[in-house]
């Protein structure tokens, strides 16, 4: 406090695409930077919840831009076909298991969402179809052994 004057200025210090604010006080050689960093991510939808490695999945949720990878169960995927503040379009990755999807963020780690990863490899013995494994660019065939 007292008589002396401040300076302030807003600018994107870390490059981010935020505002930051940055502030002096005039007869000091210090400067003080408030850092606009937006909160984790927050997942509110995952559609479809379950299929085969290769889904695309879209995830709908808040504070998404910027996401630097989705895990599936601890395995990453960091190839997205579409990335916006609400919504990241994917495919699920080879290795991906059954279990929560998360969204990185440099703000931090979202909430987690079930998906469940469907097995479609099939042996000649198999003779029902399993749930998830038909649609375009799937390879599942099912014979019906007599």
């Amino acid at each position: 406090m007292g008589n002396s004057s401040c300076r302030v200025a807003l600018g994107d210090v870390d490059g981010d695409g935020n505002l930051n604010i940055l502030a002096t006080n005039s007869g000091s050689a210090n400067a003080s930077v408030l850092l606009n960093q937006p909160p984790a991510p927050i997942l509110t939808s995952l559609v479809p919840n379950s299929g085969p490695v290769d889904t695309s999945v879209t995830i709908t949720g808040s504070y998404l831009g910027g996401a630097t990878s989705v895990s599936f169960n601890g395995t990453a995927q960091t190839s997205f076909t579409s990335n916006s503040a609400t919504q990241l379009v994917l495919t699920v990755p080879a290795g991906a298991t059954s279990s929560l999807v998360t969204v990185t963020m440099p703000s931090g780690n979202s909430n987690g969402l079930p998906f469940t990863v469907v097995n479609c490899s099939v042996t000649p013995a198999d003779s029902r179809p399993v749930a998830g494994c038909f649609g375009p660019g799937r390879r599942a065939y099912f014979l019906a052994v007599r």
